[in-house]
């Protein structure tokens, strides 16, 4: 299947969970969240987040992280 083809290739973008009943996707792409940016695609794209938890003791710290340019200018960010 061209999902699976594209997943390989690192192209895996938000969209292909609606594909979930009629073919088999990759676990990291169920199993998976995304935040998308679109933008040029000679542009860097950088995300800043945090998450709190009780696992991580409250920590309210930012991280920032570059965005991949997965396809002409549609950033994605991949949380398991």
């Amino acid at each position: 299947m061209w999902v699976e083809n594209l997943a390989e290739e690192g192209i895996i973008l938000p969209f292909f969970k609606e594909f979930k009943n009629k073919c088999r996707l990759p676990a990291e792409i169920e199993n998976s969240n995304y935040v998308v940016c679109y933008a040029d695609s000679e542009d860097e794209v950088a995300i800043n987040y945090r998450i709190i938890s009780s696992a991580n003791g409250g920590d309210r710290s930012y991280t920032v992280e570059w965005m991949k340019n997965v396809y002409q200018g549609i950033f994605v960010k991949e949380f398991f």
